[in-house]
């Protein structure tokens, strides 16, 4: 990403050393979590494109961990109470 600095806003992240901190604490919280959330059902493996086990419009929204990672500091605003 240094090579590419240039072609990012910087408007809610001041630089890649937040940029960093914020995705691996995101990291962190999740896989503190995991374990213990895999027993409750709220983390399902699944592979795009097949379908899930679910009944259509069993859930509100649905989303990857890879979104949470990547989009963690623009939600904390949009979730938080």
């Amino acid at each position: 990403m240094k090579e590419n600095m240039d072609n990012y806003v910087w408007k809610h992240i001041r630089d890649l050393d937040e940029l960093e901190h914020i995705r691996m604490s995101a990291m962190q919280k999740f896989l503190s979590d995991y374990e213990h959330g895999k027993q409750e059902g709220r983390y399902v493996f699944h592979e795009l494109p097949a379908r899930l086990p679910y009944e259509p419009e069993s859930f509100d929204i649905g989303l990857s961990s890879h979104f949470l990672l990547m989009y963690l500091w623009d939600m904390i605003f949009i979730f938080s109470p």
